[in-house]
């Protein structure tokens, strides 16, 4: 990326490492520059939607848990 900056399989590639270490944040912004940079790209809007579905499912089971743990404390 220092050599091509607008290398979008390389961004793409970065992003799949990022989500490799369930940095999804990070994974997200890569797999988006890199659609970005090829919009029409199945891989990298796959990826986008697949990481984007991760992170609510996260959120979700973060908040059933926390929804939990107030049942619990109300007993």
């Amino acid at each position: 990326l220092e050599l091509t900056p607008k290398n979008a399989d390389a961004k793409y590639n970065l992003g799949a490492i990022a989500e490799w270490h369930n940095n999804l944040p990070r994974a997200l912004s890569l797999y988006k520059e890199a659609l970005a940079l090829k919009p029409g790209e199945r891989d990298f809007q796959k990826a986008v939607s697949d990481v984007q579905l991760k992170m609510q499912i996260d959120v979700e089971a973060k908040e059933n848990k926390r929804q939990e743990g107030l049942v619990e404390s109300g007993r």
